[in-house]
């Protein structure tokens, strides 16, 4: 099975602005799981609102081994989309990972 999803840390705080150095903050707990959202968002005059709930890495790891699976391959990734120095490219934005059938 292959999985990619944002990484926790995308939903486990926020940059205090968007300059390229600001300061990554975690007000709450990382490791309790809660819902994220309502924050609506703009870009190019289309507005959206996500919704989300954070999840510690360790939740996922949970999940795929209660079902009976190991993780083979983790990889965490930054975004490489926007311009090099890039806030999101000093940390982790997604999480691919493989697991397979013990």
């Amino acid at each position: 099975m292959c999985v990619a999803v944002t990484h926790p840390m995308q939903t486990a705080g926020e940059f205090e602005s968007r300059a390229t150095d600001a300061p990554f903050v975690i007000r709450d707990s990382y490791f309790e799981s809660r819902r994220i959202g309502g924050k609506p968002f703009t870009r190019e005059g289309m507005a959206m609102t996500f919704h989300s709930e954070h999840r510690p890495l360790q939740a996922y790891f949970a999940a795929l081994t209660g079902a009976g699976l190991v993780v083979d391959r983790l990889v965490e990734t930054p975004d490489d989309s926007d311009p090099p120095g890039d806030r999101w490219r000093r940390m982790p934005l997604f999480l691919d990972l493989r697991a397979r059938k013990i």
